[in-house]
């Protein structure tokens, strides 16, 4: 069982201030969100946790500080990351896109494999570009690659984004799977809509702050519509 502790992570580009004073838990057999419209900080917020985004503050699994370590390293302490834009070799097949995750990770053929059981539908499209798949097939393809290492901690940035219900469905399944298997799931949206039931817990966050946290995802639903609502009147005055 793993547990994600974050404590004052901020992150500066320049004179702006992307996230400031970040703050949670993310524990192992729960779906942990975060939600907020786009420019709240969250892309820059799970940069920080995994690594690529230079950040002040500590990251902590199961009480080892990990903030001092590059992303490669990160990833070798069973951290995984799928960020928005899919990141794929377009031009490179779906196993191809896979065996070179792979081999970034030093696995073997075996890894692969179990990446195409999870997907059977990667399966069949093997031998295809990554570029000709359908959005969801491309977001599965991802899923595959980062789980190829058996993660103790997944990030998703915007999983569902623009993808059609049923493949929504499917990613929701997968990820509560995940979290029953004992990874700490960490899901950014920027409404819980796309999110379903799945998300036991999480934080509402804007202008790089996360200005509530709630253990119920009732009370995190009336959180977020209630900060969207104090933002939307905001804007209109």
């Amino acid at each position: 069982m793993t547990t994600l502790e974050v404590r004052d992570i901020c992150v500066r580009y320049g004179s702006a201030v992307a996230v400031h004073g970040a703050t949670f838990t993310a524990p192992s057999g729960t779906v942990t969100a975060v939600v907020g419209p786009n420019g709240a900080g969250k892309t820059s917020l799970f940069g920080a946790v995994y690594g690529s985004t230079r950040a002040t503050g500590s990251v902590t699994v199961d009480g080892r500080r990990v903030d001092n370590l590059p992303a490669a390293r990160r990833v070798r302490e069973g951290f995984a990351y799928v960020p928005q834009g899919r990141q794929l070799f377009m031009k490179m097949s779906v196993l191809e896109n896979l065996r070179v995750g792979a081999d970034l990770l030093g696995l073997g053929k075996d890894s692969v494999d179990s990446a195409l059981d999870r997907f059977p539908v990667l399966r069949e499209r093997a031998q295809s570009y990554a570029g000709v798949l359908s959005g969801g097939e491309q977001q599965m393809l991802v899923l595959g690659r980062a789980l190829l290492a058996t993660p103790k901690v997944l990030l998703l940035d915007e999983m569902t984004t623009g993808l059609a219900p049923k493949i929504v469905g499917q990613l929701r399944t997968l990820v509560t799977d995940l979290a029953a298997e004992g990874v700490t799931v960490l899901i950014a949206e920027p409404s819980l809509a796309a999110l379903g039931p799945i998300a036991a817990r999480g934080y509402v966050m804007q202008r790089g702050e996360l200005i509530v946290a709630c253990d119920d995802p009732a009370e995190l639903d009336t959180a977020y519509k209630q900060s969207m609502g104090v933002v939307d009147a905001a804007r209109g005055n």
